[in-house]
C-alpha cells in the first residue's frame, strides 16, 4: 500500500516535470514525512526536491536537500537514485559559480562523478 508520503512525492515530480515549481513545493512537507528506515524513498524524495528548489533558484535549500539525499544514498543501491543525483547534478552545474552549490558540488564530487 502506497503512503500519503509517496503521493506527495509523485504530485511533486508531476508538478515538477510541468514546470510549475510553485505547486511541486506545496508538497513538500508530506513528501518527508517517512518512516526513518525507508532510505531509499528518503534519498528519492529529498533529490527530487532539491532539484525543485534548484528550478526556483533557492540554491541553499537545493544543495541541504542535497546533502540528505546523499546521506541517504549512502544507504542503498538503486538506479533511480543515481538518476536523481544526475539529474541535480546537472540542475546545479549552471550555478557551479555560486559559493554553497560549488562547495555542494566539491563535497559530493566522487560519489557524483560514479553517480
Amino acid at each position: 500500500m502506497k503512503s500519503p508520503a509517496h503521493f506527495a512525492g509523485t504530485a511533486a515530480r508531476c508538478f515538477r516535470d510541468l514546470n510549475m515549481s510553485k505547486h511541486a513545493l506545496q508538497h513538500e512537507p508530506a513528501a518527508l514525512e517517512l518512516p526513518t528506515d525507508s532510505h531509499r524513498t528518503h534519498a528519492l524524495h529529498t533529490a527530487l526536491l532539491a532539484t525543485i528548489h534548484v528550478d526556483r533558484r533557492h540554491l541553499d535549500q537545493a544543495c541541504h536537500y542535497g546533502d540528505e539525499a546523499m546521506v541517504h544514498a549512502g544507504a542503498v543501491r538503486s538506479g533511480r537514485v543515481r538518476q536523481r543525483l544526475t539529474e541535480l547534478t546537472k540542475r546545479l552545474h549552471p550555478h557551479r559559480d555560486v559559493p554553497v552549490v560549488a562547495a555542494f558540488l566539491d563535497r559530493h564530487r566522487d560519489v557524483l562523478v560514479a553517480a
